[in-house]
């Protein structure tokens, strides 16, 4: 039976006519980013055993990526020519002028393998790589974002907004990090509905064509690269959750076609990341579980499901002195009972935090510390960590340092940082942690250790890590719901915040709320004035 995505113009077969190695039936993938996660995502996409991978065309693109080992070939796409990728007419001239400018870029085949990768799949491949964002945008139809989340805004404003185009493209990202989500998709909407308003000055509450925003809790694999041209895989998850965010205003017509759109993505995720159904003998992907793709209905469970920024806390702090000399070290083996304290007693105010932003059964589906090792690396059934669906008991439960070690022992363990200039750090702390603070401030709960660790990361690194988030800045929580009261129980203002979750509809500003009032009451005092004799 024909798969459903190739129903959804963004993740349809490439037509034969199309200027592209890419044959019928393959897709477009663009990665922003060429770290570890990139080139990872890149090597896992193109390996030999995908059923897939003689049609999947993969381009990367980094904004710092200084070894440039092969262009893309370029071939602008005339989507007008496909009714399956057509243009909405508000956007056409736009286009045009972007493909025009694209044309102007020199770029070749590239003729031989250049990316390495070790690991669950070991191979050679050769991922196209783009000149710029543009071109990037313009070659690839699913967008997945794989950098570090210090860069997400400036990407969102300079690359993705000015080229992403509704009806077309899907965005994934790996992971979405500080609510970046709700960013992309405000600023999208603003585009689109100016856009529309523009050439539909007579209708008041337009349709706009729908960009699918696939926020991921977390990446798919743990990776690190080895060299500008090779990158090992450690693990690849058990695990991912993700949820959906629309561009359309409103968000959803109906919950029907939220649904379908929610199985389309869930498809495509399993079609482009799952391995095989059969193996050659010889292939080590054989012993990969295959990654499930769970999809939750909020995006504040997304971001609470995120614990890395948590762990690598505690990881730092207690092994600071051996990333500052340099040394290799093994970062959950050096999590000693100590630090396990410490990072039991952080997901604690974390748990704290989603029980008051989040359903209960979202609550309940939740992962916990232990789950997630259990997810990300895998152990031995004698230690107790039970899966999601069976909740825990904490008093059956090993101590976190036990797991860890057990982990190192089974020769699953990776290397901690081997210098202070870390994501672990520079991308975890004012992103990760200032989130979870944020959160705690918003609902009343404050998370007294993460904005503590918070103070003392940015008294080693002589800077100030909360000031940095320049995606909860442009958010401005705080003023779109208040401050929390952990002493009011409110139950409608803490349903506005579970349902701003679920539907991505985040309340006006002050400023967007007097703005809308003196439209209305110009609208109001023109028709009066048109009444009048």
């Amino acid at each position: 039976t024909k798969s459903s995505v190739t129903s959804f113009p963004a993740t349809t077969a490439l037509s034969e006519d199309q200027d592209h190695d890419t044959a019928a039936g393959g897709y477009r993938v663009g990665i922003c980013g060429a770290g570890s996660i990139g080139l990872a995502m890149a090597a896992w996409l193109l390996r030999p055993s995908h059923h897939s991978n003689k049609t999947n065309q993969v381009m990367i693109w980094s904004p710092t990526w200084s070894f440039k080992p092969q262009a893309a070939p370029q071939s602008p796409i005339e989507d007008s020519d496909h009714p399956e990728r057509r243009i909405p007419p508000w956007q056409q001239e736009e286009t045009t002028q972007q493909r025009q400018q694209g044309q102007n870029q020199e770029s070749q085949t590239p003729t031989e393998n250049w990316l390495t990768v070790t690991g669950p799949v070991s191979h050679s491949c050769a991922p196209l790589v783009a000149q710029s964002g543009q071109q990037l945008m313009e070659q690839s139809d699913i967008i997945l974002v794989a950098m570090p989340a210090n860069g997400h805004k400036a990407l969102f404003d300079q690359v993705m907004i000015p080229h992403l185009q509704p009806g077309r493209h899907v965005v994934i990202l790996s992971s979405q990090a500080s609510l970046g989500a709700w960013y992309l998709q405000m600023q999208l909407r603003q585009k689109q509905q100016q856009q529309y308003d523009s050439h539909n000055q007579n209708q008041q509450h337009p349709t706009i064509p729908n960009i699918p925003i696939v926020a991921w809790a977390t990446t798919l694999c743990t990776a690190r690269r080895t060299s500008s041209t090779s990158v090992q895989i450690h693990t690849v998850r058990k695990r991912v959750d993700w949820c959906l965010i629309s561009t359309t205003q409103p968000a959803w017509e109906d919950d029907d076609q939220q649904q379908l759109v929610s199985q389309e993505m869930q498809q495509l995720q399993n079609q482009l990341f799952h391995p095989p159904q059969q193996y050659d003998n010889d292939n080590d992907e054989k012993n990969v579980t295959p990654t499930e793709f769970h999809l939750s209905t909020s995006l504040w469970s997304i971001s609470l499901a995120n614990l890395n920024p948590q762990n690598h806390l505690a990881i730092v702090l207690g092994n600071i002195s051996r990333m500052e000399r340099g040394e290799s070290w093994h970062q959950l083996h050096h999590t000693t009972p100590l630090l396990g304290n410490l990072l039991q007693q952080l997901d604690l105010e974390r748990r704290a935090i989603a029980q008051l932003l989040l359903t209960p059964s979202e609550y309940q589906a939740l992962k916990t510390l232990h789950q997630h090792f259990q997810q990300g690396f895998g152990s031995s059934s004698s230690s107790g960590i039970s899966p999601n669906d069976k909740p825990e008991d904490p008093d059956e439960l090993p101590h976190i340092s036990d797991v860890f070690q057990e982990i190192y022992q089974q020769g699953r363990d990776v290397l901690g940082p081997s210098s202070t200039d870390t994501r672990y750090v520079t991308e975890d702390v004012p992103y990760g942690l200032a989130l979870t603070v944020e959160l705690g401030n918003l609902v009343g709960r404050p998370a007294v250790l993460h904005a503590a660790s918070m103070q003392i990361m940015s008294a080693l690194y002589q800077t100030d890590f909360a000031a940095q988030n320049d995606l909860l800045k442009a958010l401005q929580l705080s003023q779109r719901f208040g401050r929390g009261d952990p002493k009011r129980e409110d139950s409608a203002w803490q349903e506005a915040l579970r349902r701003a979750g679920q539907t991505g509809q985040l309340p006006s500003l002050p400023s967007e709320m007097l703005a809308e009032e003196s439209v209305e009451q110009t609208m109001i005092r023109t028709t009066s004035n048109r009444a009048r004799p």
